[in-house]
């Protein structure tokens, strides 16, 4: 009797063990996901460098609470970016008030076919943001500008991209 009572606590104390690792799992996924508001702090001056960037897509939902995507590539010409990381900025044409994008670098085989003469690794150029169209982002009723906060081998550069979402679609104009 006291093994069949001893298995039922081992067993309960499994089960509670994990669904409080789900839960907290669901909470760090959801808090990596989330648009934040930021202030840009100053970074290195663009003056003097190649940097070349392009907008790919912007991919807005028809219907708001969708997901946005914006795909691109970003780099400083005739230096390696094995040591990189982006983060897509927009920033509100109202207020001024930037949000910062989930941001994941990926490889771009167009940047390495065109670029590949120089002799640079180019591998991690691409990259692709995501956004939910609620809450503190509403391209609906909004314009945004695109930034790109931009840390290369650990110098931080802000980098206008040219683009624009907002007002009812996305363009890279």
């Amino acid at each position: 009797m006291e093994k069949l009572h001893s298995k039922k606590f081992i067993g309960g104390f499994l089960l509670a063990g994990f669904l409080i690792s789900v839960i907290f799992a669901c909470i760090l996924i959801r808090d990596e996901n989330a648009v934040r508001t930021i202030t840009p702090g100053e970074t290195a001056s663009l003056e003097g460098m190649e940097i070349i960037s392009k907008i790919e897509s912007i991919e807005l939902p028809e219907e708001k609470g969708g997901r946005m995507r914006i795909t691109g590539y970003l780099f400083k010409r005739g230096e390696s970016i094995r040591t990189v990381a982006v983060q897509i900025i927009m920033r509100d044409t109202g207020t001024g008030s930037c949000l910062s994008l989930p941001t994941a670098v990926i490889t771009n085989m167009d940047v390495l076919e065109t670029y590949a003469e120089d002799g640079c690794d180019y591998n991690n150029a691409g990259f692709e943001a995501f956004a939910d169209c609620r809450g503190r982002f509403d391209p609906y009723n909004k314009s945004y500008d695109l930034f790109a906060l931009y840390t290369l081998n650990g110098t931080e550069y802000f980098v206008p991209l040219g683009g624009t979402v907002g007002n009812g679609g996305g363009n890279n104009e």
